[in-house]
Formats: C-alpha cells, structure tokens, sequence
C-alpha cells in the first residue's frame, strides 16, 4: 500500500546521512590543487563564481569550468553539489574551453603559499648500473651487452684423459 511505502521512504532517508558540507579539491593543469569548503546546497553557479577570485588573473578572463572524471562530467550550473553526487567531497579539475593558458593557474597570494615549484619531471630514467639479473638473465649481464667469454681450460687439467671438454656437437654454447 501507499502508506508502507511512504514508511519505508521516511525510514530511509532517516536512516541517510545527510552531508551538510562538501569539500571539493579542484586540480589545475600545473597539478596544483585548491581545496575550498562549500554547503551541499549550494549550486554550480554559486561554486563557479566562489572559485572565479580564487584563480590567476590571466585564468579569471578566459573560458574555463570544473568538470569530473572519467567519464568528464562538467559541474552543471543549476545542480546543488548534493544531487551532483559531490557531497560529502569530490576531486574535480580546472579545464579550458580554448588553449590551455601558462601557468600558474591560482591567485598570486595563494602561489606563494605554496612555495617553489618542483622540478618538472621527464619520465623514468634507468640507472646506469642496471643489470639483468632482476629480470632473470643472470648476474653480470649488462643491458645490450654481449656475453663474457667464457675462459678456456687446457685439457690436461680439466677433463681425465680420454674425455673431452668441447661440447658435443648438435649443442651450442650460450
């Protein structure tokens, strides 16, 4: 009947947290990040035009937005943070409808906050004392490196007489 269900819906959303605040970590192009502290209800239009002061002034003048991702979901301007599915907090990125501007992206007062910038980092370099030996090749062998000779033994001291110590002939050393 319509009144069990309209129980069951009230003891639900009794039973429902109801986040009252949301942090959103918003991500910049340069990976800085700006964590800001809304009100659930609070809509995308409101958060946009909070965030706006917050950015550089070279970003403040062009066209950019807030979107999440995967799949990239723009923050819609007339949808409150807790129906966005952001409450209780959410990680979210500044993105361009144009070309990607220079950074910094943040305001002046807030880079400085944040001090000196990392080196940027170029990808994975090897060591130079790689080996192989991690990957199974055996100790000693180098990367791109032909094997070591192995050293030659007279055959009077290796092998008793009457056998040899050349390998046989349908095997190849290696």
């Amino acid at each position: 009947t319509f009144e069990s269900a309209d129980k069951k819906r009230l003891a639900q959303l009794q039973r429902a947290k109801a986040h009252k605040t949301c942090i959103l970590r918003i991500v910049c192009p340069d990976k800085s990040v700006l964590q800001v502290q809304f009100r659930a209800a609070e809509t995308g239009s409101k958060v946009v035009e909070s965030l706006r002061p917050l950015l550089a002034p070279s970003v403040q003048g062009l066209p950019w937005y807030v979107y999440r991702s995967p799949p990239m979901e723009r923050l819609a301007p007339k949808v409150t943070l807790a129906a966005a599915g952001l409450a209780p907090g959410a990680v979210m990125y500044l993105g361009f409808d144009d070309a990607k501007p220079p950074p910094p992206y943040l305001a002046p007062d807030l880079v400085e906050q944040l001090g000196p910038c990392r080196p940027e980092e170029t990808g994975v370099t090897a060591p130079a004392s790689f080996t192989g030996e991690a990957m199974g090749w055996g100790a000693g062998h180098r990367l791109g490196a032909a094997p070591a000779p192995k050293a030659a033994t007279a055959p009077s001291e290796a092998a008793p007489a009457g056998e040899s110590t050349a390998p046989p002939a349908d095997v190849k050393e290696g």
